[in-house]
């Protein structure tokens, strides 16, 4: 299993992103990435941050990333913008699992502002632990597959 990640957060999420990417180090054993504003650092936006995680990604550098802003909701559409990244913005528990297991996600976004650290730590465990279509029978695997490859379909299409 690759065990490296890109994270990245805007100046109202920084503490959170530094607690969780505390917890991939020394929880989860992964090698972090951080092309996030950094505290007392120099101001970077959540446009540029989302950016370079997504390139990243897209590069086949990384796998998966963890993007933090006030709401998350900037870092996910921001992010989304590129082909063949797959950013879920996660409020709870529940959509953290189900990002993984029925959106296969490649990147999980979260808002500082919006979540604890405990909440926010279980929600990365689930990403980083959900494997996609865990959990479902059997006969909805096939439909798993298949809205995957219809997502590639349209992302084809409209990404010119």
């Amino acid at each position: 299993m690759d065990k490296t990640i890109i994270i990245g957060a805007d100046r109202l999420a920084v503490p959170l992103k530094d607690a969780l990417k505390h917890r991939l180090e020394e929880v989860h054993g992964y090698q972090v990435t951080d092309v996030g504003m950094q505290e007392g650092g120099a101001f970077i936006s959540y446009i540029d941050t989302a950016c370079k995680a997504a390139r990243e990604i897209q590069q086949g550098h990384f796998n998966r990333g963890i993007l933090l802003c006030g709401t998350g909701a900037g870092m996910s559409v921001v992010a989304n913008k590129f082909k063949g990244i797959y950013a879920v913005l996660c409020h709870n528990t529940y959509e953290a699992r189900m990002c993984q297991t029925i959106n296969n996600a490649n990147i999980m976004c979260l808002g500082g502002g919006v979540l604890t650290p405990a909440i926010a730590e279980e929600m990365l465990d689930l990403f980083l632990e959900t494997p996609f279509k865990v959990g479902f029978p059997a006969d909805r695997h096939e439909f798993l597959e298949f809205a995957q490859q219809e997502i590639a379909r349209i992302e084809e299409e409209n990404f010119k």
